[in-house]
């Protein structure tokens, strides 16, 4: 991914636990209605200089949460954390996106794997 301010969807690598189908990446569906708590945490590689700032969005069918990081050229392999509360009825659905603003020419690579970059989401009541 590039530098140029476009959201990017996080798509993860691999399924750990998923007990009802709820999740097929990049998409997490709500399976009933409730309040639910969704975690990610992004890993970015080769985050230069020319990084202004970097922006990861959980996107979801009611509303869209987010959180900026200024700064994050000074962070080589940043590890974004990000984690809501929100509530979501039954079909409803969320995604992960991030976003790096700064020159055209910042070239950014996702760390994939599932230690590296990873998703949760579970219905907390």
């Amino acid at each position: 991914m590039t530098g140029d301010s476009t959201d990017y969807t996080i798509t993860f690598a691999t399924t750990v636990i998923d007990r009802n189908a709820d999740f097929s990446s990049p998409t997490f569906t709500a399976p009933v209605t409730g309040q639910y708590v969704l975690s990610a945490t992004v890993n970015l590689e080769g985050l230069t200089a020319a990084a202004d700032y970097s922006k990861m969005r959980f996107v979801t069918s009611n509303r869209t949460y987010e959180i900026i990081w200024q700064d994050t050229n000074d962070m080589p392999q940043p590890a974004f954390n990000f984690t809501i509360l929100c509530d979501m009825d039954a079909a409803d659905t969320a995604i992960v996106k991030i976003l790096v603003a700064g020159e055209a020419g910042v070239v950014v690579d996702l760390a994939t794997s599932s230690e590296r970059t990873h998703f949760s989401g579970y219905l907390l009541g």
